[in-house]
């Protein structure tokens, strides 16, 4: 394992030295700074200095403004030069949006966060209701996790020691059979890519968990499960071509394929991501935190959604009857759902953190249809591995250590790090970013030693869990936004006061999750409560569809009450047209059968005799 380390070393100085074009680049926006009396929005040409070669595109002009009573006072006014060279003050600039038009950062329309408080604030409620399941740490007292168990057990993102790599106990079934795959051109990387998993767990749970991520297609397809790195590479350079290695994200169509490859393999995804981040480094184009945290923001999108996936639900569970089917159905649609959203809402969040408009934005929706229908994809061929390869699954999964205090800090670290780095242009560098940096790391340092808390079966019967907590978080959390909003806070006070604030059920129910065990009664398997878990499940699942539209639950749930008379009448009328179509369908169906039954009867007997006969 020396070997692949030195590997990596060698190819982060080749990308980092070789590539290197524009080391030196300065940013290509220019803000100026000028001191004048008057209103902003009546600026012209004549009363500013603008450079000659000052490029088209959007622009800020910081100035400082002295009002009648002697009052300095500094204001943002955003202009644009368009593709003419004549400058707008309006900031409006049409050939500049031009769709077909390659829109790098220069060109940009900037974008502050304090323009859509309300939307700002929806992403950090869904950056919260999702880390409260996210930051549940499984973390095991043993000296290895156990791969043999099918426990509806989650873990930690940060260490991907999620949805356990569980190993079906069958005997050879179909697929282990197939000449193809017991063959040593389909087999030979097999225990390369073990060894290669488990060296790199050693330094890296990560990547260990990452390599292991696509053992599913390996079972299946074996060694041409490995095209998803070089298509991961070949797919990250052409989109990087496309925005000039620049900290932008990728075009549509780039952006789609390289998620897709991460739900279906984390580690071709964590490949593309490293080489975005490293050809945008290489190039000189990390020159501003705006631009590393739009860098950062949209690496994520290559590997994590299919960790995430994981996160959400297990991926791999057996149906032995309807209730097990009943679970894996909830799967196949909660793991979709919650995927697709948290993808339409990190895409939606890059202007955030770009402080620029994005025409990627303008796909949020499609791709997070995208991102669910890999998940479902992706579904499929575990359960074409679990039952008609499991030799060959059992055979490509290993038990890897459980991180130990060394690596549980750093991936703590880590993961604050990248909070802080990513909620920082939406809150500013303050105290509240402090407060809420504390509130995320506070859950992880308890996980550390959550297995050694006295644990209660009276809080374990009460505490949500899965879907239910997102769903309950979220509603918390849409109410907070509503009391919020009659508060008349300015934008930036807006956003401030939910960063803090939206968390703050999150942490609870973790608490309460620290000191839960296991419950009296398990709802999903007791003859008599299965059902109500089945019609609760139902009922979550609505409100989870209600959230991911952007709808608040609350008024749509009053709004339904209120409505309950004419939409029942609705729903009447809508069972009598069903009802007239298929029983005119019947009529005519009857009518045929009447008239053809002499011709029908005597077809049937004249075949049965020339049978006979024969």
């Amino acid at each position: 394992m020396k070997i692949f380390k030195i590997s990596i070393v060698a190819l982060i100085i080749f990308v980092n030295t070789f590539l290197s074009t524009t080391s030196n680049a300065e940013s290509s926006r220019v803000i100026l700074d000028q001191l004048l009396t008057g209103d902003v929005p009546q600026l012209n040409a004549d009363d500013i200095q603008i450079p000659d070669d000052l490029k088209p595109g959007f622009h800020e002009l910081q100035v400082e403004v002295l009002d009648d009573t002697g009052v300095i006072s500094s204001r943002t006014a955003l202009f644009c030069k368009d593709l003419k060279g004549e400058l707008h003050f309006d900031n409006n600039c049409p050939d500049l949006l031009v769709t077909n038009q390659k829109t790098l950062r220069s060109q940009a329309k900037p974008y502050s966060p304090l323009t859509d408080p309300i939307g700002t604030a929806t992403f950090a409620l869904v950056a919260f209701a999702v880390g409260g399941a996210l930051l549940s740490n499984n973390r095991s007292p043993g000296p290895f996790i156990q791969d043999d168990d099918e426990k509806d057990e989650m873990g930690d993102l940060g260490s991907v020691a999620a949805a356990k790599l569980l190993s079906n106990q069958q005997d050879l079934a179909w697929g282990d059979r197939r000449r193809y795959i017991n063959s040593k051109l389909f087999r030979s990387l097999d225990k390369a890519s073990l060894s290669l998993a488990m060296g790199s767990a050693s330094f890296s749970n990560l990547l260990g968990r990452s390599i292991l991520d696509a053992r599913y297609l390996r079972a299946i397809f074996g060694n041409l499960t490995w095209i998803t790195v070089p298509a991961s590479i070949l797919v990250t350079y052409l989109g990087l071509q496309g925005i000039e290695n620049e900290a932008l994200p990728l075009a549509f169509l780039y952006t789609a394929i390289l998620i897709c490859i991460g739900i279906f393999d984390a580690f071709a995804g964590l490949v593309g991501a490293f080489l975005y981040l490293n050809f945008i480094f290489a190039n000189g184009n990390f020159d501003s935190s705006d631009a590393i945290f739009t860098g950062l923001g949209t690496s994520l999108l290559f590997f994590a959604p299919g960790l995430i996936a994981s996160k959400f639900r297990p991926l791999t569970r057996t149906v032995q009857d309807f209730t097990t089917l009943w679970e894996r159905l909830t799967d196949y649609v909660l793991a979709s759902l919650l995927t697709g959203w948290t993808v339409m809402k990190l895409i939606q969040a890059l202007p955030g953190l770009a402080k620029i408009e994005l025409e990627i934005t303008q796909y949020a929706k499609l791709l997070g249809v995208i991102a669910g229908g890999a998940v479902v994809s992706r579904l499929l061929f575990e359960e074409i591995a679990w039952y008609l390869y499991p030799v060959r699954l059992r055979s490509l999964t290993i038990s890897i250590k459980p991180t130990g205090w060394v690596q549980e800090g750093r991936a703590i670290l880590f993961k604050t790090s990248i909070f802080y780095l990513l909620a920082a242009p939406f809150v500013g560098f303050n105290d509240y970013l402090w407060i809420g940096c504390g509130i995320f790391v506070l859950p992880q340092l308890i996980s550390l030693f959550a297995h050694k808390l006295p644990k209660s079966k009276y809080l374990a019967q009460i505490n949500p869990k899965g879907a239910l907590k997102i769903a309950l978080l979220s509603i918390i959390s849409v109410f907070a936004i509503n009391y919020l909003k009659t508060l008349n806070l300015s934008p930036s006070e807006f956003i401030i006061t939910s960063f803090v604030l939206l968390p703050l059920p999150a942490l609870f129910i973790f608490l309460v999750d620290a000191f839960s065990g296991d419950p009296f009664v398990a709802i999903s398997k007791n003859n008599r409560l299965r059902y109500w878990y089945r019609i609760l499940g139902l009922v979550v699942l609505g409100l989870l569809v209600l959230i991911i539209l952007g709808k608040d639950p609350y008024s749509e749930l009053r709004n339904f009450i209120e409505d309950f008379p004419s939409n029942w009448q609705k729903f009447l009328t809508l069972l009598d047209f069903i009802w007239e179509i298929i029983y005119s369908w019947l009529v005519m169906a009857w009518d045929w059968i009447s008239d053809n039954f002499a011709n029908i009867w005597n077809w049937l007997v004249d075949g049965w005799r020339n049978s006979v006969s024969f």
